[in-house]
């Protein structure tokens, strides 16, 4: 099992980093750009928490758990290889509020 998520982890890595940066040409296209990767997170995060409220199978809540932090982490490594439009402040604090996230799943 740890082997399988270590597979999929590198070939992640792997994946996002043959992609070239993001580059943004104003400020509106680099906020719908954190807006659209955070708009996934919360569908993910969303089904997850029915998952727990209405799911009496753990294989399911589990899935849905590990679905949300792919898709976290797919949107951690999307951000940090996207270059920031002026101040990297949001773009940190965006990360940390991911990372955030991510820890609390785990």
């Amino acid at each position: 099992m740890k082997t399988t998520s270590f597979l999929i982890s590198l070939l992640l890595v792997l994946t996002c980093t043959v992609h070239n940066a993001q580059s943004f040409k104003n400020a509106s296209e680099y906020l719908d750009f954190i807006g659209d990767e955070q708009e996934d997170i919360t569908k993910d995060m969303w089904n997850y928490t029915k998952a727990i409220a209405h799911s009496k199978s753990d294989k399911n809540i589990d899935n849905r758990r590990k679905r949300l932090l792919k898709t976290i982490e797919s949107a951690i490594t999307k951000i940090e290889k996207a270059d920031g439009y002026g101040d990297t402040d949001y773009k940190s604090k965006v990360l940390r509020h991911m990372n955030f996230n991510r820890d609390l799943l785990n």
